[in-house]
């Protein structure tokens, strides 16, 4: 079992039925595992579409953060899902979920890691997007 099954089983073993925040490349394995295991979790994405720049960091595409009002204009699918599924327990990866979900004030930084309240699953918990490492300056 490679460390990303590991991974995806934990999840399902610990009730997690919702990731949102799609991870980015930097970790395909997982996402190959996860497409093994669809019918027990999903990650989902609270924009549908990206936007992205070259930057100053070479040729690696870095996705921009989207507006409010992109958020807003996704925000019907990932609810519909969470009515149509009623998960048990979500994580919110990264700020643009975590704040998507659980408002603007809502500080990853600060908060990540614990249990939330919230209206959408009895458990609820936000923590760091897998590709902030690459946005991270050393």
């Amino acid at each position: 079992m490679t460390a990303a099954e590991v991974l995806i089983e934990s999840l399902i073993d610990w009730g997690v039925e919702f990731v949102f925040g799609l991870p980015g490349d930097g970790i395909n394995g997982i996402m190959e595992a996860l497409r093994t295991r669809q019918d027990k979790i999903r990650f989902v994405q609270v924009v549908k579409h990206f936007k992205w720049n070259a930057g100053e960091r070479g040729k690696r595409r870095i996705h921009e953060k989207p507006r409010s009002l992109e958020i807003r204009a996704c925000r019907p699918w990932p609810d519909a899902e969470l009515r149509a599924i009623r998960p048990r327990v979500v994580v919110l990866l990264g700020a643009t979920a975590a704040q998507s979900f659980l408002g603007r004030e809502f500080s990853v930084t600060r908060q990540r890691g614990r249990l939330v309240k919230a209206p959408f699953a009895p458990h609820v918990i936000a923590t760091a997007h897998p590709s902030s490492i690459l946005r991270s300056r050393q």
